[in-house]
């Protein structure tokens, strides 16, 4: 086959609410951009006054099929109760109480997560 040419073909598809566009190759026909789902690990959690552990998020799109990677800034809503380092997501029990927490993501917007009782 001398002279022969073999192309690949990629697509850059923009996701619909998102501030960033995803590459497909050609053979692929889904668009999933509607289907963003975010899951907190864990989800809802009690600790004790002091202690800590990291919170984690896993963002899915295409029923769960594809992992879509993002940077997120963490906060509580009751930092008073329950605080959270806004870079490294470790959460820790500040005085009893409950708090939620929030992943904000570069890219794919906010989620918000499960609740911390803090006991």
């Amino acid at each position: 086959m001398r002279g022969a040419v073999i192309a690949v073909g990629l697509f850059v598809v923009a996701a619909a609410g998102c501030h960033t566009a995803e590459t497909f190759t050609a053979t692929s026909t889904q668009d999933c951009s509607t289907d963003i789902v975010g899951k907190f690990s864990p989800t809802d959690t009690t600790i004790s006054v002091g202690a800590t552990y990291t919170q984690k998020i896993t963002v899915t799109t295409c029923s769960g099929t594809r992992t879509l990677v993002d940077t997120y800034a963490w906060s509580s809503n009751n930092p008073s109760k329950v605080s959270v380092d806004p870079i490294t997501g470790v959460v820790t029990g500040v005085a009893v109480g409950t708090a939620t927490l929030t992943a904000i993501g570069s890219f794919y917007g906010s989620f918000l997560g499960g609740t911390v009782t803090v006991k």
